[in-house]
């Protein structure tokens, strides 16, 4: 009998239709297994301002691809079916590692710190401060609640 070796190449999710192989022949079948999948869905915050990030630009890199794009005007954005695992963020040449998630309605929040806010400490930012948080900035507040005992008076 001559040595016929057939090789089947069946991607996993084809065998719901079943294999039918033929008598007398050595067949080897190798199975090409997706890789796992999941989404990059993210919600981009401010971490200075506590304010998420609408129309901000991004890069997310991993498992070989690079995706780019802008945040919605909530602060959100979506690829879906993507390799699922880790990513390199990059907002404002500052990278972040983001997971992926199973449910694009549960997106991960991640926050970030924008380079163009300067830090709260300095006297110079206050302006610019006031102009983002639309409030004065109270450098000497006043604590809340009774002095001598602490407790909060509400």
């Amino acid at each position: 009998m001559p040595d016929d070796t057939t090789k089947l190449v069946v991607d996993v999710g084809d065998l719901r239709g079943g294999v039918t192989l033929r008598s007398g022949v050595r067949t080897t079948i190798q199975l090409l297994e997706e890789p796992p999948v999941g989404n990059l869905s993210v919600v981009i915050f401010d971490y200075r301002t506590r304010t998420i990030l609408p129309m901000r630009p991004y890069r997310a890199q991993g498992h070989g691809i690079t995706l780019n794009g802008s945040t919605d005007e909530h602060g959100f954005f979506l690829h879906e079916r993507v390799p699922a695992g880790y990513y390199t963020l990059t907002i404002d040449d500052r990278d972040y590692l983001v997971p992926t998630v199973a449910s694009r309605d549960n997106p991960h929040h991640q926050w970030v710190i924008r380079k163009d806010v300067p830090n709260r400490d300095s006297r110079e930012s206050d302006r610019i401060w006031e102009n983002i948080c639309k409030e004065p900035v109270d450098r000497h507040p006043e604590p809340s609640g009774d002095r001598e005992t602490g407790d909060d008076p509400t």
